[in-house]
């Protein structure tokens, strides 16, 4: 079963594998299979996605979404002591966030998809939601709004003096806030990860016909409501 992980150091001789390609098939099919059936659903006790072969990690990541987030509803979320006062995780939060998970061994918060698909996760600053989990109960719906937010990266950047409006219809050529929107998204490392993320999702969307294909179903399901319904928006 070691073989589905990444591997620090090896040697390999060819002449151990001939006539081996055979009996190895349906091994690596059961090791494979007791890799998904053993996965932690514990986000403090979970493998590192980039500690995976790079052959299976689609797999890993597909077997999670279906599983969904850890979500223990009915656990006894133990209280800490926050500037003085007694907080815990509040489990409503799960109903407001469906990306949030909560680590029963770490009692913090971790978030589903940054696990999947973020890169880097383990920089120094980097976003709390993915690497040692978040724990300050006290601002935890605020900071979870603001993990997801739909205002999140703008207020970001209009903290920085920039603003998307003003980027709209601007070429690079010679777009000096064009310039330094790039600039400052390449300096920060939640707002980098975020398009690291973006594009992530997107190569593994398009690595597979399956997976277009089924988006394009499901995109049709959808526009075909809208125009029953009379409320598909042109423009």
């Amino acid at each position: 079963m070691e073989r589905f992980y990444k591997r620090k150091s090896s040697s390999i001789s060819s002449s151990d594998n001939v006539g081996t390609l055979g009996s190895t098939s349906s091994s690596r099919q059961s090791d494979f299979d007791e890799v998904l059936a053993n996965l932690q659903a514990d986000p403090g006790l979970r493998t590192r996605m980039i500690d995976y072969d790079s052959n299976i990690r689609d797999e890993i990541r597909r077997a999670y979404l279906q599983k969904g987030p850890c979500q223990p509803k009915g656990h006894n979320f133990p209280q800490s002591n926050i500037s003085g006062i007694n907080r815990r995780f509040i489990p409503k939060w799960f109903d407001e966030f469906d990306w949030l998970k909560y680590s029963i061994s770490k009692d913090a918060a971790f978030c589903l998809y940054c696990y999947l698909f973020k890169s880097n996760f383990e920089q120094v600053g980097s976003e709390a939601f993915t690497g040692a989990g978040f724990k300050n109960w006290k601002k935890g719906r605020e900071r979870m709004k603001t993990h997801v937010g739909p205002d999140a990266i703008d207020t970001f950047f209009s903290s920085n003096g920039l603003s998307f409006s003003k980027l709209r219809g601007q070429g690079y050529d010679g777009a000096s806030n064009m310039r330094a929107f790039v600039a400052v998204a390449k300096k920060n490392i939640d707002i980098a990860s975020f398009f690291a993320t973006a594009n992530s999702i997107v190569n593994h969307v398009g690595a597979s016909c399956k997976r277009r294909d089924a988006l394009r179903a499901q995109l049709q399901k959808e526009l075909v409501i809208a125009f029953e319904n009379d409320c598909f928006i042109m423009g």
